[in-house]
C-alpha cells in the first residue's frame, strides 16, 4: 500500500510540475516537482521490490525520524505562510511599496497584475497615500518591472506625481531594501502589496532590514498555483534564514 501511495503521489508531482512549466512563470521551479516526483517514484519502486530490506535497523530509524522532522517543518511553514492570507485595515499609510513580478511582452503575469490592481484600489481610497513599484528588468522580460507598475498604476487613474519607480532590484530583498533608500524607515507608515503568499516572507525581510511601521497588504493569487506558491516560499524561507535575509 504504501509503494503504491508513493508511486501515485510522484506522478502527481511530475504532472503538476509540468503544469507549473507550462504556466509561463519565469521561475524554474517547476523543476523541484519533478525532481520531487522522481524520488517518490523511485522511493515507491524500491518499497514494491523490497531494495530497502537489507538497511540496518538504526539507520531506518534514523530515516523515520528524519521524516517525521521535515513533515513537521513543512506544516510549521505551511501554517506560517498562510497567517499573512489576512487583511488588515490600513487607513494611514504613508506610502505602500508593489513588489514586482514577471512582465510579458503581451502585459503583466497574472500574479503581478493582482498586486497592481490592489494597489490602485488602495491608492484610489487613499488620496494621501504614496506608491514605489518596485523591480529590475529579469532575463526573459522586455523591460524593468518597476518602469511598467509605474505606467499600469498611471492608467489606472493614479496620478505619477504619487509614484516612484524604483527599477534596480531583481530580487524581494533588493525590492525592500533598494526602495527602503526612499523612504524615512522609522517614522513613514509602509505598506507592502503583494500576494497572499508573499506577505510573510516580505515582512520578515523587511523587518530586518530596519522598517519599523510595517503593515502587509495581501492580493489575491490563484488557487490553481497556489499549492507551488506556498512551497516555493517555504525553501525560500528556509533560504533567507541562511543567507542571513531574515
Amino acid at each position: 500500500m504504501l509503494a503504491f501511495i508513493l508511486i501515485a503521489a510522484g506522478l502527481l508531482s511530475v504532472f503538476y510540475g509540468i503544469f507549473i512549466a507550462t504556466a509561463r512563470s519565469g521561475s524554474l521551479f517547476f523543476i523541484v516537482w519533478l525532481l520531487l516526483g522522481v524520488m517518490l517514484i523511485a522511493l515507491g519502486i524500491g518499497k514494491r521490490y523490497g531494495w530497502f530490506a537489507g538497511l540496518p535497523a538504526f539507520l531506518k530509524k534514523s530515516l523515520f525520524i528524519l521524516l517525521i522532522g521535515l513533515a513537521s517543518l513543512v506544516i510549521f511553514l505551511t501554517a506560517f505562510v498562510f497567517s499573512g492570507f489576512k487583511k488588515h485595515e490600513s487607513k494611514d499609510l504613508d506610502v505602500i511599496i508593489v513588489l514586482g513580478a514577471q512582465i510579458r511582452p503581451d502585459g503583466p503575469s497574472h500574479v503581478l497584475k493582482m498586486r497592481l490592481d490592489t494597489a490602485a484600489s488602495y491608492l484610489k481610497a487613499h488620496p494621501d497615500t504614496r506608491c514605489i513599484t518596485s523591480g529590475g528588468q529579469g532575463f526573459n522580460e522586455p523591460e524593468p518591472e518597476g518602469d511598467f507598475m509605474k505606467r499600469y498604476l498611471v492608467r489606472s487613474g493614479i496620478s505619477a506625481d504619487r509614484i516612484v519607480a524604483e527599477s534596480e532590484s531583481k530580487n524581494t530583498s533588493e525590492n525592500l531594501r533598494f526602495s527602503g533608500k526612499l523612504l524615512d524607515l522609522e517614522n513613514n507608515k509602509i505598506g507592502i502589496v503583494t500576494n497572499n503568499f508573499h506577505v510573510k516572507r516580505s515582512c520578515l525581510i523587511a523587518r530586518h532590514l530596519g522598517y519599523k511601521n510595517l503593515t502587509g497588504l495581501p492580493a489575491p493569487s490563484r488557487p490553481v498555483y497556489l499549492l507551488n506558491n506556498v512551497f516555493r516560499e517555504e525553501i525560500a524561507i528556509l533560504k533567507d534564514l541562511a543567507v542571513g535575509n531574515i
